[in-house]
């Protein structure tokens, strides 16, 4: 499992950015 993750970080970080990306603004428009 831990070589999958270790093949594809570079996605997965792409995808986490994104996400947080989207809650930061989801949150900036909260407030």
């Amino acid at each position: 499992m831990q070589l999958d993750i270790e093949t594809f970080s570079p996605g997965i970080y792409l995808i986490q950015l994104q996400t947080e990306k989207d809650l930061q603004t989801a949150k900036f428009i909260k407030l």
